[in-house]
């Protein structure tokens, strides 16, 4: 479904058996290995193989989790959709077709993760979505169908949980760019997202949920599929019995129900006729014997394998009205010189919402689940409101800005960058103290923030944060603005104040003007400081 962020193979040992252990059990999956053999497992046994094998397990713990509820969800899509159904498995190991899995690198760090979601997947609708995902989007992950095709090379149709966002871990673009960014979840991991919020991010309009696959009822190798396209739902029981389909369409009356037995032969039955089946009850004799038989009504078709012995109870309802699109309307409170304000409440409003956040010290605010709609922003205690066209799909990132409330820096200060070992593009350093906010701004505009301390090998505020673009970073902290150019190397920086040189008046005690001027003249013999001074009369 991706690609492997840098520094993880994709070629797969031969295969290794993972040990069994209790606390994996769950519903089981068929997985075929590259040497033809198909092994049963429980599927979270089948995660351990390939979490760590699609990202560094050494990564955040959040993204960590989001990575295993996606390769979760991906595993569940392919046990409903059954794509290998005729050749007796699920999924296989091959990284080209599915996800990559590697038993060799299990690790205790994505086994928590595992454990830590176990049985969660992500949902639209009522089923599992396919939960593409690749390293690293480029800043802006995209839209399914451009990028997908069918099997005639036309544009495959729009999968509507898997739209283009916008991203907080721009380049070096790896992968397909479709679905959770790999090095994206990372970043929102590192400042302060949870799993949920990060899969909600990249996978518009799903829900996190438990999801047990029961499959359809059946005898023999009967099987039920929707032929139309519009999207209705049948539910299937199958019972010992007379040979009869009987059901309910939708508790609607009246409406004519074309049949096609498996010899060719076409009745109508009508729905209502039968009220003990519910209020469009109906009754079909199967008096064509094995096969399939075909129901047409109010423009759907679809397909029912029947043995010719049991009764089949088919409860039809139509397609869900879609819920309307919503998303996320976040941002920053600052001052005019950028730096944040915390403490201070954000009103957000409409005509039929009323919400507030109150800043915490890095003046972020979020504002979760909106609809469509236009929406009015605003700083209570100063009045200052700003007003936003939300369109209901895409999050929303937006500026508010104080003006008049920057305090003039009274320091200036300069990072000095030293290269480090290791083609990792990171920034490290040390910024003295813990717990503070560090913003920085990307070249292209694109901004991360993270909070110093949270790692300690750098020092007391020592942090660490991805700088994969070449040209000049601006790091905001304390009040403090300081330059860094991004070469896409490792780089330790360390902060030192450049103040301007400070100016003073030497004073003496009230002299004689003739020693005053002698004194002068032995300084301006002596040394190169006699110029610096003059005589004032007090």
């Amino acid at each position: 479904p991706g690609s492997t962020p840098p520094g993880d193979t994709v070629a797969a040992p031969p295969a290794a058996a993972i040990p069994v252990d209790d606390a994996f059990a769950g519903m089981d999956i068929r997985v075929k290995f590259n040497d033809e053999r198909i092994e049963t497992m429980s599927l979270e046994q089948y995660l351990r193989g390939v979490v760590p094998a699609e990202i560094p397990a050494t990564w955040h713990p959040e993204a960590l989790k989001a990575q295993a509820i996606a390769a979760r969800s991906y595993a569940a899509n392919a046990i409903r959709r059954a794509r290998y159904l005729q050749k007796g498995f699920d999924i296989s190991t091959n990284p080209d077709v599915d996800q990559n899995y590697r038993p060799d690198k299990i690790h205790p760090a994505t086994d928590k993760a595992i454990l830590a979601t176990k049985g969660l997947v992500m949902l639209y609708g009522r089923h599992p979505i396919d939960a593409v995902y690749s390293a690293n989007c480029g800043g802006f992950t995209r839209n399914s169908e451009d990028v997908f095709k069918k099997s005639d090379g036309s544009p495959a149709d729009p999968t509507p949980y898997l739209r283009g966002v916008p991203c907080p871990a721009p380049g070096p673009k790896n992968g397909h760019g479709v679905g959770l960014c790999q090095y994206g979840a990372q970043e929102m991991a590192r400042t302060g997202s949870t799993f949920r919020q990060i899969l909600s991010h990249y996978y518009t309009g799903i829900t996190i949920a438990q999801w047990t696959y029961t499959p359809p009822q059946t005898t023999g190798t009967a099987t039920v599929g929707l032929t139309s396209p519009g999207g209705w739902q049948v539910d299937i029981t199958r019972s010992a019995g007379i040979p009869i389909i009987v059901g309910n369409l939708a508790d609607r009356k009246d409406v004519p129900i074309t049949v096609t037995d498996p010899n060719g032969n076409t009745f109508v039955a009508q729905s209502g006729a039968k009220p003990e089946f519910g209020a469009g009850g109906f009754e079909i004799l199967v008096s064509g014997g094995a096969g399939a038989y075909r129901l047409a009504f109010l423009g759907q078709t679809f397909t029912l394998q029947h043995d010719g012995k049991t009764t089949v109870r088919l409860n039809i309802a139509p397609p869900k009205k879609a819920q309307p699109a919503r998303s996320t309307i976040r941002g920053s409170l600052t001052d005019a010189g950028g730096n944040p304000l915390g403490g201070l409440t954000v009103r957000l409003q409409s005509e039929n919402t009323v919400q507030a956040f109150t800043t915490g010290n890095d003046g972020q605010f979020q504002f979760d689940d909106l609809p469509a709609g236009t929406y009015d922003l605003a700083e209570l205690s100063s009045g200052v409101s700003q007003t936003i066209l939300f369109d209901g799909k895409t999050p929303q990132t937006v500026s508010l800005v104080i003006p008049g409330t920057s305090a003039t820096p009274t320091e200036t200060w300069t990072a000095i960058a030293t290269e480090l070992p290791g083609d990792i593009p990171l920034f490290v350093g040390d910024i003295g103290t813990k717990g503070e906010t560090i913003t920085v701004t990307a070249p292209s505009g694109a901004q991360t923030t993270v909070r110093s301390g949270d790692k300690p090998e750098y020092g007391v505020g020592g942090f660490e944060v991805y700088a994969p673009e070449i040209g000049s970073y601006t790091l905001s902290f304390l009040g403090r603005q300081v330059s860094v150019q991004g070469t896409g190397k490792m780089m330790k920086l360390s902060f030192q104040q450049a103040t301007p040189e400070e100016m003073a008046r030497l004073i003496s005690a009230a002299l004689p003007l003739s020693k005053i001027e002698s004194l002068l003249k032995e300084l301006k013999k002596e040394t190169d400081a006699g110029n610096l001074f003059s005589i004032e009369e007090v």
